[in-house]
């Protein structure tokens, strides 16, 4: 899989700021903002007031990736319904479909 970077300018606190980010993280700030009820700007302001100190790319990356793994461990509430399996357990009801995986 191949990520492209992509600019975008945006407001962060009221200034105006470029970020450069892979089309797919910028999907899912999106998306993250819409479920949350703000818009990009306002997601990016709150990222940025509990950033420390990374970069606000590096930590756009590490909120989209914390965001979707607890709506995937459903570990806070969401609106995010868990979709269907896409392995399926293969063998005498293994729990997962490769045996010498162990799931985090």
């Amino acid at each position: 899989m191949e990520a492209a970077l992509e600019f975008r300018n945006v407001r962060v606190n009221g200034r105006r700021t470029s970020m450069r980010l892979e089309t797919q993280i910028w999907d899912a700030l999106e998306d993250i903002a819409r479920r949350e009820g703000t818009d990009l700007n306002g997601l990016l302001t709150h990222l940025d007031m509990r950033r420390g100190k990374s970069s606000l790319a590096s930590a756009a990356r590490l909120y989209t990736l914390a965001y979707y793994r607890a709506a995937a461990e459903q570990s806070f509430p969401t609106d995010f319904e868990r979709p269907a399996p896409i392995f399926r357990p293969q063998g005498a009801g293994h729990p997962h479909p490769h045996p010498h995986v162990h799931a985090a």
